[in-house]
């Protein structure tokens, strides 16, 4: 689903935005200071956990690795997913775009 939601928003993005802003992946816009700065294109980012691999003691450590895992997310340019794969004592981790 959360790559179904990915797909949606960048396809529909465009919409949003002039022909040449697309072309070029950002815009232009003045900051808070006033200075003119490039602004990335909207996207999403999302962490994921799977939990039919792994045991957790509580809802807050399920928060825990899915802003660990959107962090990791967010570090790359566009929507995109990272899904927190690790198993009770392994640290693997896949990563999707």
């Amino acid at each position: 689903m959360a790559e179904e939601i990915i797909q949606c928003i960048d396809n529909w993005i465009g919409e949003f935005y002039s022909v040449e802003d697309v072309k070029q992946g950002y815009v232009e816009a003045t900051d808070r200071e006033g200075n003119q700065r490039q602004h990335s294109l909207v996207s999403i980012s999302m962490g994921t956990i799977d939990l039919s691999q792994r045991q957790v003691g509580s809802a807050q450590q399920i928060v825990d690795v899915c802003s660990e895992t959107k962090k990791l997310a967010k570090k790359r340019r566009g929507s995109n997913i990272v899904v927190d794969q690790r198993r009770q004592r392994s640290t693997e981790r896949v990563i999707r775009q």
